[in-house]
Order: C-alpha cells, then structure tokens, then sequence
C-alpha cells in the first residue's frame, strides 16, 4: 500500500509515492565547498524491509521530475548505506556532461550523513558531512 506524501526539495514541491513502512530523511550539507557536486540538500526514502530507496535533490528535480532509484548498499542498526547514479548526458547546446555518482551514508541515530561525491572519468572526489532530520 502506498500513500502520498508531499515534500519541499531545493524550493519546489514534489510529490513522492512512500511505502507505508518507509522512512523518510531529509538532509542538509551546509559546510560544503562553492562550486561543488554535492547537493545543497535532499530528500531520502528509505523502507528498510524492501531495502529499496529513493533520494531527490535540486537537480534531479530538475532534470527527471521525480525521485530517483537509489541502491541499498547496506541496512543494519546502525547505519543506511545508498548509492546512485546521474547518468552522462548532452546539454543543451550539445556539450557531453559525464555521469555523477554519489553514496550516501546516513547515521540516524546522530541525526548524520556524509555524502560522495565523484564524477566518472576524474579520480578526485568531494566528501561532505550533513545534518538529517527523520520526517516520517
């Protein structure tokens, strides 16, 4: 069974379709650097028994409309380990942007995230800690 939950991501409204056992998180990176990939702030779902999530952010709001699909690394008492990929695409006066991959690892019981940032082809990457408050 699913219901609807209505949730605010970098300023736009977005409607969520949440299992009725899903957790959901909403995540603040405030100390990260000016130009960066690692999103302002985002939106995670998380339903621990299905170990299925789904993460939204500023830019995939923008991009897709709709939360994305993220892959449930790991799930203990602890700790929510996800991962997801915004895949490569061309801009619109047809330059090539490379994938953006990103892991999340969300600590709830502090209230903490830190997020990866790292973009295919470049062997550098961006490390980010958060603040994360449970919504639901």
């Amino acid at each position: 069974m699913k219901n609807a939950v209505l949730s605010a991501v970098a300023g736009v409204g977005v409607l969520v379709a949440v299992p009725a056992l899903a957790a959901e998180y909403f995540c603040k990176f405030e100390d990260r650097p000016t130009r960066t990939m690692i999103p302002a702030d985002l939106l995670l779902t998380v339903d621990t028994e299905a170990r299925s999530a789904q993460v939204i952010d500023g830019i995939i709001q923008q991009r897709f409309g709709e939360p994305l699909e993220a892959k449930v690394i790991d799930v203990n008492d602890t700790r929510v380990l996800v991962s997801w990929e915004l895949a490569g695409d061309r801009n619109e006066v047809g330059q090539f942007t490379h994938a953006f991959r990103y892991r999340l690892n969300l600590i709830p019981a502090r209230k903490q995230a830190q997020i990866t940032g790292k973009v295919e082809g470049y062997s550098n990457h961006e490390n980010v800690k958060g603040d994360c408050e449970r919504r639901k």
